[in-house]
Parts: structure tokens; C-alpha cells; sequence
């Protein structure tokens, strides 16, 4: 077992609080095509795609979310799950051209972050892990592990919870 200490050697945790409604837009399908408009630069057809058959269960909602907080917040984009997967040719794209070749190399089945997130220009990129109820799996953690081992970098934990206690 893995202690605390260990684990913050290479995640850093945020923690970010939304009022119900915005899940209650999205699981509906009415935000997903307002999100989309609005930041054309992060969600392409094929996330508007998964966001359409999966939108009814809240599937992608902390992705989508945490992708334009952090757009909002640092002007980085985000390339939402499959980034690695040669079925989507634009974050395909983008990820052989921002991501470097030893991080690239790593195993597919080692439980990628969510978000691929990525300076404009391309100089600078991280990862994000988004996290509402559920918790870091003994397999993320270890992907985790050897992202900073390759490369040194930290990955995000944005910690999502609805409306903390004092926000309304």
C-alpha cells in the first residue's frame, strides 16, 4: 500500500465545486451542444459524437468540465480520452506532435489521465485525472507513477464536488 506522502511525489490536487444543475444540463444533452459552441477550439465532432450517446448517465462531465476550467483559467487546451487512439485523427494530430516519444511509447492499457492538456503553441503540456465520487484506481496510480518517472511531470487531480457546504 502506497502511502499519502508517496502519492503527492507526482499528483497535485485541486478541488473545484458546481452547482448540480450544470450535471442535471448536461446528463439532459442541453449543455454539451452550448459547451461545444462556445469552445469549438477543445470539442471536436467525435467528442460531440461520444458526448450524444453518452450524455444521459453524466459520462465525460467532469472531463468536459475540467477542460474548460482549465482553458478559462490558463488558455491550455484539452484533448478529452483517446488521445492516443489513431481512430481520431485530430488528437492524433495533436498528440504525436505536443506529447514526447517516451510518453508516447508508454503502454495503452496503463490507465491514461483524462485530459491531455497542452500550451496553444505546443511548448508546454500535462495531464489532468478527473475524479467526482470515484477514486484513483491501483492501475491509474501506476500510470501515474510512470508518467513522472519518464518525464518528470506532475499529473493533475481535479477533485469535483457538487456545491461544498457554504457555496450556495
Amino acid at each position: 500500500m502506497k502511502t499519502r506522502r508517496e502519492k503527492q511525489e507526482f499528483i497535485e490536487n485541486l478541488r473545484f465545486c458546481y452547482h448540480p444543475n450544470l450535471r442535471e444540463q448536461f446528463c439532459a444533452g442541453t449543455l454539451g451542444p452550448i459547451w461545444s459552441q462556445k469552445y469549438p477550439q477543445i470539442f471536436d465532432k467525435e467528442d460531440c459524437g461520444l458526448y450524444a450517446s453518452q450524455s444521459e448517465g453524466g459520462y465525460h462531465f467532469h472531463e468536459w468540465l475540467a477542460a474548460i476550467l482549465l482553458y478559462e483559467a490558463t488558455g491550455y487546451l484539452s484533448l478529452i480520452e483517446k488521445y492516443g487512439s489513431k481512430n481520431h485523427a485530430r488528437k492524433m494530430e495533436i498528440w504525436n506532435a505536443v506529447a514526447p516519444p517516451e510518453i508516447r511509447e508508454l503502454p495503452n492499457e496503463c490507465g491514461w489521465p483524462d485530459l491531455f492538456v497542452f500550451s496553444p503553441d505546443h511548448s508546454d503540456w500535462f495531464f489532468c485525472e478527473t475524479k467526482g465520487k470515484d477514486h484513483i484506481s491501483p492501475q491509474q496510480l501506476e500510470c501515474f507513477r510512470e508518467i513522472h518517472r519518464t518525464c518528470g511531470k506532475k499529473v493533475y487531480l481535479i477533485q469535483f464536488d457538487e456545491l461544498c457546504s457554504g457555496a450556495e
